[in-house]
Formats: C-alpha cells, structure tokens, sequence
C-alpha cells in the first residue's frame, strides 16, 4: 500500500503541474462533472474495492482525490465516510441544458437586512454545518449542478455541506448517517417513466421501508415530489401516513400564503417554518392527503395546505416526526430552486426564508417537534 501511494504521489505531482499550465477540469475529476467532489470519491472507491488494475493516469487521479483537502494521507482509502469527511465543501455549480428545466445560473442568495425577526444572515460558517446529501439517482429529473443548482447555492451560502450522491445499491442497504446529516431526494421517477404505478423506490429490497426505518431511527429527510412522472413516490409517504395525487395543479402565480390561509402558522412547528414567510411562490404540485390516523409513532403537520384548484383539504407541504427523526414532503420543487420560473430566485416572495427554515427544522437547529 505504501509503495503504491509513493508512486501515486509522484504521478500526482507530475500530473498537477500539468494541469495548472493547461488550465483544463482538475486532475482528480474522474467523473468528468468538472470539478472534484462525492461523484469522484465514489467511483474511486469502486475502482479500489473491484481491484481494478488503474492505468497510470486513474492512479494518479485517484491519489487526488485520497489527498484531496489538505492533511495527512489516509490510512484506509476503501472507507467512504472517511473520505467524504475528508473532502472539502464544493462550490456551487450551475450549467445550462441537459434538462427541460432550465436554471437561472445568475440567482445568487440574498438576505433581508433589519433588525430581528426581519434580519437574516447566514446561520453556519463557511463550510461549518450539516453535511447535505443530495440523491442524483433515482432517475431523478433535477440535479444540484443543474436545473437544482439554486438549492445548493442557497444552502452553501448558509454554511452547509451540500454534495451530489449517486449510491450503487439501495438506501436501505447503507448506514446513511455516517454520510451526511441532512438525505433530500428530489423529483425521484421510476425506471419505466410511462408506468404510473411503478415505484421510484427499489420494492425488491424494500427500499422505501430501509429510508423510512432510517427516518424513524433519527435520520432528517427532504422529499422533493413533482408533476408526472416525478410523483411515483407512493410507497413511501404510505409509510408516513400519506397519499399522493395522481393529478397536478398549477398554483396561481401569487403563490401560497399566510394572508389567503395556505400557509399554516398554527402550532410550534408550523410557526417556525413559517417564520418570517408571507408568501410562496410554487409552479405545479401534487397533493397529499392522510390515509387514516397516522402509523404509531408519527406526526403530520401540515405546513402548506392546498389552495383552489388543488381539492379542498388535501396538502401540498407536510413536516413529519417519525420516532426520532423528522421528515418534509413536498409536492413541488420549483419552490426550493431558482429557474425561469420564479422559485428562490422571486423577489416579491419568500421563498429563500421558507427553505432555509425547512432545513434548519430538519438539521435540529430548530428543535420543536
């Protein structure tokens, strides 16, 4: 092992200098996303665990990625959560095309200025809070380096952690708290997009059950559900106590709001997402409803209810507490993202205080149940 590290750091070396005289994607970038983060670490470490036989160049490039952050080299190149501690925070990333929604790559976050409770600034220090994981699987439509990179800056700017993950097996098959603090899966599909009742989520291993359990054992979740066919998440609010629409509805173009009485400001929770929030701006969503009481264990809070036309009574936001974690379900993305359609990127909404106040809520920042 020594003896391959000595030659990778040589390689490395070598290898760097080249890259800084030709200016081109950053040597440990074997991804090829163009800058180096999680996606690399991962195809690293399965080069590593297959025994793959690395070409000069892979060797090289995998050393980066080891060594990446600067520190002592690590002892076991085969542990993930040591090498994503290890990695440094990413900087947001946006680019244009590879999706019908297109991202507004000039959105940059802002914060109210005023004394509390209008004052905001950003909660963490740079790089210093939560890890947050983003699921790029899942044939998921938006992406943080792209039609999602709104999301990330938001978040970056307020200190988080944020990295793209696309796991090899199902969730319920990893120890996910070792990761990351925060798990968002956004727009998830199934694999057979034209099927309505296929599942996004793997019914073979009981995938939908694993993030659940996971929730429930102490783990924060962000699910981020859209229009058809990114609303094949069925298997998984059941487990929360919840139904999912089949059927759309666009909201109309001044959003949900606290004076129309869409946004919910009764209770704890919902007075602390709500801080702050007058009016939010939503594109299309789906709707959830209760199945019953809820499963032993479980508290919905509807934080958005639905507005004409989504049917009376149905929510469009629910915070969840499962056992020792917590949960948000959304049925619309645009809000937490900046496109040419308003999201966080509207100026005459909220939209960039309410996602903050989610994340905060499911970090333990907030710590209302």
């Amino acid at each position: 092992m020594n003896r391959w590290r000595g030659t990778l750091i040589a390689l490395a070396a070598l290898c760097l200098a080249h890259a800084a005289t030709a200016q081109t994607a950053p040597l440990g970038d074997v991804d090829g996303d163009g800058y180096l983060g999680a996606g690399d670490v991962l195809l690293v470490q399965r080069w590593l665990q297959n025994g793959q036989a690395l070409t000069p160049q892979q060797a090289a490039a995998a050393n980066v990625v080891v060594d990446y952050a600067n520190g002592a080299p690590l002892v076991d190149v085969r542990d993930l959560a040591v090498l994503m501690r290890r990695i440094g925070c990413q900087p947001a990333v946006c680019k244009e095309g590879g999706s019908a929604n297109v991202p507004d790559c000039s959105y940059q976050p802002t914060y109210k200025s005023g004394p509390p409770p209008v004052g905001e600034a950003p909660l963490y220090g740079v790089c210093a809070g939560p890890r947050v994981l983003v699921d790029s699987g899942h044939f998921a439509l938006h992406q943080i380096d792209r039609s999602f990179s709104g999301f990330a800056k938001l978040l970056i700017a307020d200190g988080y952690d944020v990295r793209s993950v696309r796991w090899t097996k199902p969730f319920n098959g990893l120890p996910l708290t070792s990761f990351g603090d925060v798990l968002v899966i956004v727009t998830p599909r199934a694999e057979d997009p034209n099927s309505p009742n296929s599942p996004a989520f793997d019914p073979e291993s009981h995938e939908a059950n694993g993030i659940a359990n996971w929730v429930a054992a102490g783990g924060s979740l962000l699910l981020i559900a859209d229009h058809a066919p990114y609303n094949h998440v069925k298997d998984l609010v059941n487990l929360f106590g919840l139904s999912v629409t089949s059927d759309s509805y666009q909201i109309p173009g001044d959003g949900v709001s606290v004076e129309d009485g869409s946004i919910n400001t009764t209770g704890d929770v919902a007075l602390a997402l709500s801080e702050g929030v007058e009016t939010i701006r939503i594109l299309d969503t789906v709707a959830f409803s209760p199945t019953g009481n809820p499963p032993p264990g479980i508290t919905q809070i509807p934080i958005l209810v639905g507005k004409s036309p989504v049917p009376n009574g149905a929510w469009i936001g629910v915070a969840i507490t499962s056992g020792a974690g917590r949960a948000y379900i959304s049925g619309d993305a645009a809000q937490f993202t900046a496109q040419f359609q308003p999201g966080l990127n509207a100026t005459d909404a909220d939209n960039q205080r309410f996602v903050r106040n989610i994340l905060h809520w499911l970090d333990g920042s907030l710590s209302l149940r």
